[in-house]
């Protein structure tokens, strides 16, 4: 998901330039920074043309990612455990970027798009062009046209989505301008505010390139939890079916997490965050003594090492379950040391990780 709005204008409008790269290894190198942190070594697995803004994806049933580019409106599946060429899905006409995504039922999902471009200005966030469409992938042979749900048009800045019910029909999306939550019900083709709190908002003191409220969110056991990129939060609010909507609880700020974008939540309840801004991954502890802190798993500021992280996710399959995979940027937004690259998709080797770190 997005971090800043800070975007290298001559670099995306220049033509690709370099053929896919792929680098299929995953390994784990441990480096003591101090008693309890360890780092991981990623691999990376694909690297795309330079340059390209990789910006989310969704894991199918069978292990392979459905990716979205920012830098343009096109859709990729890459297969992370046997490596090979991204395959390009569709290419969407009248809009500039693609954003969050999310699997509604097996093969079938929905994700944003809009017109944010490239122009350091109010009018580059696409305001009320967002829009929520839907993509189809059960059958292979199928032409695979994506078909829109629903306009958005009091969107200021869509970013993450997240499955809210099944049954109903309900979506989350992030509202990274206006700082809130919508509800989207694709049944009737609707959408109404869901949640609007101060901790949702964009920070005061916040810099031009960081301009950004809520960002990454997921829902997990009765608990909606978001990142707030400018304000450094990462959070969770309790969210309760009740009568025909929600009952919404007191938000728990879990931790300072710097400039988090998306993350997410593995099966022990630890949280996982890309930290675009800071070229790092994050994790933060969720349960025991140490519940809350903040550790840095991969990365450093200013380094090449995980550069313009926008989201994560473990693998979906047994024998990647534990595999932590990373779609960058390429650095395209803040260039570590002015250098871009091609937007990656990374592995990290998660097995052993948190007995490392927290014994």
């Amino acid at each position: 998901m997005l971090f800043t709005k800070l975007y290298a204008t001559s670099l995306i409008a220049s033509a690709f330039a370099h053929p896919w790269q792929n680098t299929p290894q995953v390994n784990v190198q441990r480096r003591s920074t101090n008693d309890t942190t360890h780092t991981i070594s990623p691999s990376t697995l694909v690297e795309f043309p330079n340059p390209t803004w990789l910006e989310n994806f969704a894991s199918r049933p069978n292990g392979q990612l459905v990716i979205t580019l920012i830098s343009k409106p096109e859709m990729y599946i890459f297969d992370p455990i046997v490596p090979g060429p991204p395959i390009k899905l569709f290419s969407l006409p009248g809009y500039l970027a693609l954003l969050g995504i999310v699997e509604f039922t097996p093969d079938v999902f929905y994700f944003v798009a809009g017109n944010f471009s490239t122009a350091e200005s109010p009018a580059s966030e696409g305001i009320g062009s967002y829009s929520i469409f839907k993509i189809d992938l059960r059958v292979e042979s199928s032409p695979h046209a994506p078909t829109k749900i629903l306009d958005m048009p009091k969107a200021t800045f869509l970013n993450g989505l997240e499955l809210l019910s099944k049954q109903d029909g309900l979506l989350v999306v992030t509202d990274s301008g206006l700082g809130l939550i919508w509800e989207i019900d694709i049944f009737k083709r609707e959408y109404k505010v869901l949640i609007d709190a101060p901790e949702l908002k964009i920070a005061s003191d916040a810099p031009p390139n960081v301009q950004l409220g809520v960002n990454g969110v997921h829902i997990r056991n009765g608990f909606l939890y978001f990142t707030n990129t400018s304000q450094g939060l990462f959070c969770r609010v309790p969210i309760t079916p009740s009568g025909s909507g929600y009952e919404i609880g007191a938000i728990e700020i879990l931790a300072s997490a710097a400039t988090g974008d998306d993350f997410t939540l593995d099966r022990f309840g630890n949280a996982w965050i890309t930290q675009g801004a800071a070229d790092e991954i994050a994790l933060v502890v969720g349960e025991g003594p140490r519940k809350g802190d903040v550790i840095t798993v991969a990365g450093s500021p200013n380094t090449a090492t995980v550069a313009g992280t926008t989201r994560c996710a473990f693998g979906r399959m047994e024998e990647d379950r534990d595999i932590l995979y990373v779609v960058t940027n390429g650095g395209l937004a803040l260039p570590p040391n002015g250098v871009v690259v091609g937007g990656k998709v990374l592995a990290l080797d998660t097995r052993g990780y948190l007995a490392q770190v927290l014994g």
